[in-house]
């Protein structure tokens, strides 16, 4: 079962913009709401709203921690 959860982009303490993110495949579905698009990492700022989805995956998996990182478990529970 795919399921979805609501998560906020966040640069420092500034919301970025909403997203629906697939729990189970671990990607973003969509952009629900932006907020502050200037805090956008600058490659999908400069992106139209049809294609800024994509450059945010691209970006999300390129600032993701591998799964195969020494002590991932404990390291997110901090």
């Amino acid at each position: 079962m795919n399921q979805s959860k609501k998560f906020t982009l966040m640069n420092k303490n500034v919301p970025v913009a909403d997203m629906s993110v697939n729990i189970d495949m671990g990607y973003i579905e969509k952009i629900i709401k932006t907020y502050n698009p200037e805090y956008y990492p600058v490659m999908v700022s400069q992106q139209k709203d049809n294609v800024k989805i994509t450059f945010l995956r691209e970006w999300l998996d390129y600032r993701s921690i591998p799964g195969s990182r020494l002590n991932i478990r404990e390291t997110l529970r901090e």
